[in-house]
C-alpha cells in the first residue's frame, strides 16, 4: 500500500484530498493535523466511503519541529501533502523535515516568495531521492497546465490575463483571508509591456465575465505565476502576464479595494493582522452570495496558423459549493503519480515518472488529466475554446451549453438548436399549486392544469433568426401551442457571460445552461429574474427550472417547474 500523509486533511482544502485519495484502491490514508479529536471524527466519516484501509487519524503539530519528525518515523508514508496554510511566511521546515526522512512532498502552496524560491531545496531533494513539488494548486499547477495546452498555437505570446473568482457562498477557511490580505495595498512586481513594472495589490479593478455566472469586479493580486512565467515562456516571447481575483459580493471587493489604498499609503501597514476579524465579518454575508465561481484565462498573440484567432479563451467554472475542490485537482493528480510510479518500481514496469528535485508544479499534468477528475463532480465544469471554424457554436444554445458540452448532447438537440427552423408536436400535463401560482401561469400565458390522467397538446415552432440590435448575435422564437392557445417568448444569449435571456410578457428570466450528467440532454438553470427591465429581489422573483432529455432519436422529453 502506498501510504499517504494529508497535513490539515480535515480542513478546508485538506479534507476534500482526503476524501478523494481515501477511495483510491491502493493508498492508505493517514489524516494529520493539531487536533486528535477533529482529525478522528474525520476519519471515522471517510470510513462510510473510504474504498482503502481504514484512514488513520494523526494528532501533530509541523510548528513543532521534533515531534513532526517522530512522527514521520513512525508512520514512515511514501508522501505527504502539506495543506496547511497560508504559506505567506512560512518556512521549508516541513518540506526540509521529510526531504531528510526520504518522504515525497506536495504543498498547495500559492505564496509567491515561498513557491518562487522553493528551489534552494533542490539539490539536497536530489541527494535524497525525493520528489519535492510546490504550488499544486489553481496557480501555478492549473494555469501552467492550461497554458501548455494552448502555447503551440501561437508563434509569440503577447498577453496572458487570468482571474480567480470563487462564490461567496462557499468553504473559505483563515488561511485564505489571511493570504487575500497580506498584499492588499502593497507593491506587485508584474511582467508588463515585456518588461518588468509595478502594480498595486487589489487594485486596477475591472469587471470580467465568468461563463454561465455573469459578470464579476477583480483587482491585481501576486501569485507565483507572475514571478515564474515570464522565464518559464521565454521562448514564446511573452509580453505581459496579469493576474486578478475577486470577492463575488461587488461592495466587498470595492471595499477591499478601498482598504488597499489606505495600506498603500501607509495609514494600515498590514491587513493580515487584521484576518480573524474580518473573516468572521465576512461570513455575515454569505447569504449573500452564491456557489459559483471560476477561473478563467485568456491568452493573445500571434498565431501559428494564419485562418486561426489571435486570442483563445478557457474557463473553469463550478457550482453548488464545488469549487474548493478545483485547487485540491493538482495534488490529487501528483499523488497518484506518485503512488503509481511507486507501483511500476514495485513490478519493474514502465515508470510514470516524475523526477526527484524540489520544483514549483509547472506544467506536470495535463489539461486531459485534470478533466479526468473533474468528470467524476457534476458540479465542475472546463469550457475549451473551439480550435476549429464551427459556424453551429456561433447560435444561443451552443454558445451558452458551451464547448465541448454541446457536441456530446443527443443529436435531436443538436439538431434543434442548429437549424433556422423547427416544428414539432406532442403533449403535455400541466399542474399547478396555489392561487397566486395560478395567477401568475395565467398572467404570462402558460396553459391552464390538466384534468387527472390528462393530456394537452402541444405544437411548437422555432424560429432562429438574427438580432437586429447585434448582428453578432441569434435569437430563438419559440411559439408552444397549448390546445390553441398560443404561448410565445424569446431567447438570446448574453455573449460576454453565455447566460440565457428568455423574455415572455413583462418578465426576463435569466438562465445558467448545464448538461445532464449522462451529456445527452440540458437543464435550465435559475440566475435571476427581471420586471419590466428592473431585478427582482431572489425572495419574491418567479423561478423557472427545467430538464430536456432525449426520448428517442427524434424526440424529447421536457419537464418546466415554475414557483
Amino acid at each position: 500500500m502506498y501510504r499517504i500523509i494529508v497535513l490539515g486533511g480535515y480542513g478546508t482544502f485538506g479534507s476534500k484530498i482526503s476524501r478523494v485519495l481515501s477511495a483510491d484502491p491502493g493508498i492508505s490514508l493517514l489524516v494529520a493535523g493539531r487536533s486528535g479529536q477533529a482529525a478522528k471524527t474525520f476519519t471515522e466519516h471517510l470510513l462510510k466511503h473510504a474504498n482503502t484501509p481504514t484512514p488513520t487519524p494523526v494528532q501533530v503539530d509541523a510548528n513543532d519541529r521534533q515531534s513532526f519528525r517522530n512522527m514521520l518515523n513512525i508512520h514512515k508514508p511514501h508522501l505527504l501533502i502539506h495543506t496547511s496554510g497560508p504559506f505567506q511566511g512560512q518556512s521549508y521546515a516541513v518540506a526540509q523535515d521529510c526531504i531528510d526522512s526520504g518522504v515525497h512532498y506536495v504543498d498547495l502552496a500559492d505564496a509567491r516568495e515561498f513557491v518562487s524560491e522553493f528551489h534552494a531545496l533542490d539539490d539536497k531533494a536530489k541527494k535524497k531521492g525525493v520528489v519535492a513539488i510546490t504550488g499544486a494548486s489553481t496557480v501555478p499547477a492549473l494555469s501552467s497546465a492550461v497554458i501548455q495546452r494552448y502555447r503551440a498555437l501561437f508563434k509569440e505570446v503577447r498577453d496572458i490575463s487570468y482571474f480567480v473568482s470563487p462564490g461567496y457562498d462557499t468553504d473559505r477557511g483563515m488561511a485564505t483571508v489571511k493570504a487575500v490580505l497580506a498584499y492588499c495595498g502593497k507593491p506587485v512586481r508584474q511582467w508588463m509591456n515585456g518588461a518588468w513594472g509595478t502594480v498595486w495589490g487589489w487594485q486596477q479593478t475591472m469587471a470580467v465575465p465568468l461563463h454561465g455566472v455573469g459578470s464579476r469586479l477583480v483587482s491585481t493580486c501576486s501569485v507565483p505565476d507572475l514571478e515564474l512565467f515570464p522565464k518559464w515562456l521565454e521562448d514564446t516571447k511573452v509580453k505581459a502576464v496579469k493576474f486578478y481575483a475577486g470577492l463575488e459580493i461587488k461592495f466587498l471587493h470595492l471595499g477591499l479595494v478601498g482598504m488597499s489604498y489606505l495600506s498603500r499609503y501607509g495609514l494600515v501597514k498590514d491587513w493580515s493582522r487584521y484576518a480573524s476579524p474580518l473573516f468572521h465579518i465576512g461570513n455575515l454575508f454569505r447569504p449573500f452570495g452564491s456557489q459559483s465561481g471560476g477561473m478563467g484565462l485568456t491568452m493573445s498573440g500571434v498565431p501559428v496558423a494564419s485562418s486561426a484567432g489571435s486570442e483563445v479563451s478557457w474557463s473553469i467554472v463550478a457550482h453548488d459549493g464545488s469549487g474548493p475542490l478545483i485547487p485540491c485537482i493538482p495534488a490529487i493528480i501528483l499523488a497518484r503519480k506518485l503512488a503509481k510510479q511507486h507501483a511500476s518500481s514495485q513490478d519493474h514496469s514502465t515508470p510514470v515518472h516524475l523526477a526527484p528535485g524540489a520544483y514549483p508544479c509547472i506544467s506536470l499534468f495535463s489539461i486531459e488529466e485534470f478533466k479526468d477528475v473533474v468528470h467524476s463532480n457534476p458540479g465542475i465544469f472546463v469550457y475549451e475554446p473551439l480550435e476549429t471554424s464551427d459556424h453551429a457554436m456561433s447560435r444561443a444554445y451552443p454558445q451558452s451549453i458551451g464547448h465541448p458540452y454541446f457536441e456530446s448532447l443527443a443529436p435531436v438537440f443538436k439538431q434543434i438548436h442548429t437549424a433556422r427552423t423547427v416544428e414539432g408536436e406532442g403533449s403535455c400535463v400541466v399542474s399547478q399549486g396555489s392561487t397566486i401560482a395560478r395567477w401568475m401561469a395565467h398572467l404570462v400565458g402558460l396553459p391552464a392544469a390538466t384534468l387527472r390522467d390528462a393530456r394537452t397538446k402541444v405544437e411548437i415552432k422555432i424560429l432562429t433568426e438574427q438580432d437586429p440590435r447585434d448582428p453578432s448575435r441569434s435569437i430563438e422564437h419559440w411559439q408552444r401551442t397549448f390546445d390553441g392557445k398560443p404561448f410565445i417568448s424569446s431567447q438570446f444569449i448574453v455573449p460576454a457571460s453565455k447566460l440565457i435571456i428568455e423574455t415572455f410578457g413583462p418578465f426576463r428570466i435569466v438562465f445558467r445552461m448545464l448538461p445532464t450528467p449522462d451529456g445527452q440532454g440540458y437543464t435550465y438553470n435559475w440566475v435571476k429574474t427581471y420586471w419590466m427591465h428592473i431585478p427582482l429581489p431572489a425572495i419574491i422573483a418567479p423561478r423557472a427550472y427545467a430538464q430536456a432529455t432525449p426520448s428517442n432519436e427524434k424526440g424529447w422529453d421536457f419537464v418546466v417547474q415554475v414557483s
